[in-house]
C-alpha cells in the first residue's frame, strides 16, 4: 500500500489525518502517537474512523485493521510523572541549600533550621532569576538529588 491510501479523523476532534502523520514501522505497520495530537486533551480522543483514500489499491484478499494501544500512552504519562517527581525534588533541594546559606542559620534540634521570616521570598525571586537566565538550571544536572 502506498503512503498516501489511507487516513483517520478523531470525530468532533481533528481534521482528516492523512497517513503521512504516522510513523511508518514496515510496510504494512503505522503507528500514530495521539499524545501529539492533542498534548492537554489526548484522553478526549474516543471516536476515531479508518479511511481509504484509493479504495481500489487495497486487494481484494487484503483486510485492514486498526489497532488502538493506551499502554504505550500510560507508560508516557509515567514518565512524566517521574519527571515532575524528579523536577519537585530538585526545587525542594533548591530551597533548602538556600536557606542553609544564611549566615545567621541556626540549628534547633536535630531536624530544624532557623532562618529570616522572609526567605521564602527571597528564594523565589532568586529561583524566577535563575530560571529566565537558565531554563533547565533545576534539571540539568542528574546526579544532584
Amino acid at each position: 500500500m502506498s503512503s498516501d491510501n489511507f487516513g483517520v479523523v478523531f470525530v468532533g476532534r481533528t481534521p482528516p489525518l492523512p497517513n503521512s502523520v504516522f510513523l511508518q514501522k514496515d510496510g504494512t505497520h503505522w503507528v500514530l502517537d495521539a499524545t501529539s495530537l492533542h498534548p492537554q486533551g489526548y484522553t478526549e480522543l474516543k471516536d476515531v474512523c479508518l479511511f481509504l483514500t484509493h479504495p481500489e489499491a487495497v486487494p481484494e484478499n487484503v483486510a485492514l485493521a486498526l489497532y488502538v494501544s493506551v499502554a504505550e500512552a500510560a507508560a508516557k504519562e509515567g514518565c512524566k510523572r517521574g519527571a515532575q517527581k524528579e523536577f519537585a525534588k530538585r526545587v525542594g533541594l533548591d530551597l533548602f541549600n538556600f536557606m542553609q546559606s544564611f549566615g545567621g542559620v541556626q540549628n534547633v534540634g536535630s531536624n530544624q533550621l532557623l532562618v529570616p521570616a522572609n526567605v521564602l521570598d527571597a528564594w523565589y525571586q532568586r529561583l524566577e532569576r535563575k530560571l529566565q537566565l537558565d531554563p533547565d538550571c533545576l534539571t540539568r544536572l542528574q546526579d544532584v538529588v
